[in-house]
């Protein structure tokens, strides 16, 4: 396997360009305040198409909310329309970087850097991925690792087919591997379906999504919630 020895150069050079753009999105009286960033906004090579900027508070620090729209509130993160990509604020809190990165549930996703947004400028301090991370840009890939929210995992899993990372007999294991996982779960209430429904990336629906479709089919999960409380 050959791994090129610039690796880190690169990712470092390509999250340095993000997050100095993404600082202006905040004002002064804002900073510091330290995170981690980490998937796919960092993880492919210098240039290439973001569509969204996954960041994660640092234990009990507080990320402020940058002073743009809102886009959209789930239980497990906040999308605000920030510039030049969105950024998606998540509710899962992590000590340590390495913890963060083993979260992930596919491999080429496993990478993170953990920096400090100071009031001038964008300190990078720690940059970390696996293994498996090198082995999946190398050829190009991906494998399934873990999942708290499986579900999500399973639909992810389909987008990463249609971008030929999962092919063949590889996306057939990934799947099995998947479900074996939900099964696991034992869900037994609706109230649980809902945790990992609500815990979906709403961007693996961008097709659907603002449909009536789209919105009839959370509605309706919505109200099977509710009503399965009052009972």
């Amino acid at each position: 396997m050959l791994v090129p020895n610039d690796i880190d150069t690169r990712i470092l050079k390509r999250s340095q360009s993000l997050c100095d753009k993404l600082h202006a999105n905040w004002q002064p009286d804002q900073f510091p305040f330290d995170c981690f960033i980490g998937g796919g906004a960092i993880s492919g090579e210098v240039g290439g198409a973001v569509r969204d900027i996954d960041m994660f508070p640092v234990g009990n620090c507080i990320i402020p909310a940058p002073d743009v729209d809102l886009i959209v509130e789930t239980r497990n993160a906040i999308t605000y329309n920030t510039q030049p990509h969105a950024l998606q604020v998540c509710d899962y809190r992590f000590l340590v970087i390495e913890e963060l990165v083993q979260n992930f549930d596919f491999s080429h996703n496993q990478i993170a850097i953990g920096a400090t947004f100071d009031r001038d400028s964008v300190e990078i301090h720690e940059l970390h991925y696996t293994a498996q991370f090198i082995w999946a840009k190398c050829n190009n890939t991906t494998s399934y690792e873990c999942s708290n929210y499986p579900i999500s995992s399973l639909i992810r899993a389909a987008k990463y087919r249609e971008r030929g990372l999962l092919k063949g007999v590889d996306y057939a294991k990934t799947v099995m591997e998947i479900l074996a996982d939900i099964v696991s779960l034992k869900i037994e209430t609706l109230e649980e379906f809902s945790d990992h429904i609500r815990a979906v990336d709403l961007g693996l629906f961008e097709e659907l999504e603002g449909s009536e479709e789209f919105n009839l089919l959370f509605l309706n999960l919505v109200k099977k919630e509710e009503q399965t409380k009052k009972c």
